[in-house]
């Protein structure tokens, strides 16, 4: 089977009834793609425990699922591209377990990387964002945008959103990264943003009004800190652009996929 759009989505600890939230959530995005084939790709980030093989039939009623795990905790960066590594469609997203960006934002992004094939998509977090989010994540998130401004002059500040859509291309760069944990997204955008034929392109997205936040921990602040200056201080190096046929459009508007 072919797909037109792997959606990768890691996972630590999900809380009991995980997979019915989930469908609830993947059926309200799929609904605005109907002629798109889309495969689900779970990564469990090293919590096998927590779920079970009957766990995936409301969400196989949706979509094609892929399940993978490994042993170990080793963070969000390293289960994303764990997730990239599995993909084979043309197009790639990913996004939190909880989806937390309305369904019309992911269905406009993966438009939006049909319609004009940039290679990169950052969901920007819109303003809302601040109005709902915690007051020390709303202080942690623009402290950190502040010092990626002043401090490495990124095209893009808002890093860290948790919805990003990829082209072949783009998917090759996030595998190239190795950041394992939070950070991750700020070394692909960094990556991203030095290729000197790669597009990189922003939409602004919203969070769901229900959404729950998790805290952030002085530890992880402090093991984020030291990624922040690895990524600062961390030389790119040029990603080369994968080879793959360029075809007529499927139904739903993207190519077939790549030849690997």
């Amino acid at each position: 089977m072919m797909y037109d759009l792997d959606l990768v989505v890691p996972m630590f600890r999900p809380q009991a009834g995980w997979n019915q939230i989930m469908a609830q959530r993947l059926e309200a995005f799929l609904s605005h793609l109907p002629e798109v084939k889309v495969q689900l790709i779970l990564v469990n980030d090293g919590t096998p425990s927590y779920v079970s093989p009957d766990d995936f039939a409301c969400l196989e009623a949706l979509c094609a699922v892929r399940y993978e795990s490994y042993p170990e905790n080793q963070g969000k960066g390293y289960a994303v591209r764990h997730g990239a590594t599995c993909s084979t469609a043309p197009f790639m997203m990913f996004t939190d377990v909880d989806f937390p960006y309305e369904a019309e934002d992911m269905a406009m992004m993966y438009q939006y990387l049909v319609d004009n094939e940039p290679d990169v998509i950052v969901g920007t977090r819109a303003n809302t964002y601040y109005e709902v989010a915690p007051t020390f994540r709303t202080w942690v998130s623009k402290s950190l945008k502040g010092m990626i401004k002043l401090l490495m002059r990124l095209p893009i500040s808002d890093s860290q959103g948790g919805l990003k859509a990829f082209s072949p291309y783009g998917r090759a760069v996030l595998v190239n990264t190795t950041v394992n944990r939070y950070l991750f997204d700020l070394e692909l955008v960094k990556m991203a943003a030095h290729q000197a034929n790669l597009q990189l392109d922003t939409l602004p997205v919203h969070l769901r009004k229900e959404i729950e936040f998790t805290s952030l921990s002085p530890a992880l602040l402090l093991r984020e800190g030291l990624n922040f200056l690895q990524v600062m201080f961390k030389p790119v190096k040029p990603i080369h652009k994968p080879e793959w046929v360029k075809t007529a459009k499927v139904a739903s508007g993207s190519p077939t996929p790549e030849n690997r």
